[in-house]
């Protein structure tokens, strides 16, 4: 059976991390300087794959905030069909 590692993945398809930051003169670099003429490949893509990553992490962040958003608002609105109603009753008195 296959190890897996704390995000549930695979161990072998954990990415590498680059562990020094590309120099100011290639991230300065226009994106027609770092891809290849011929494929279209960026020189620079394990660079971009973790610029990727880390846009993938806010965006799942944003999307917890939202986790269970609906039926938050189906309770909430039960609620104030209730209070609503209950309201209506004492008016009527």
């Amino acid at each position: 059976m296959m190890e897996l590692n704390k995000d549930n993945e695979p161990e072998q398809c954990k990415p590498a991390r680059p562990t020094h930051p590309l120099p100011d003169e290639i991230l300065k670099m226009s994106r027609t300087e770092t891809v290849c003429q011929y494929c279209g490949v960026s020189y620079l893509i394990h660079n971009e794959i973790k610029v990727l990553e880390d846009r993938l992490k806010v965006a799942e962040l944003e999307l917890e905030k939202y986790h269970g958003l609906e039926k938050r608002e189906e309770e909430l609105n039960q609620q104030l069909q209730l209070t609503t109603s209950s309201l209506s009753v004492t008016e009527k008195r």
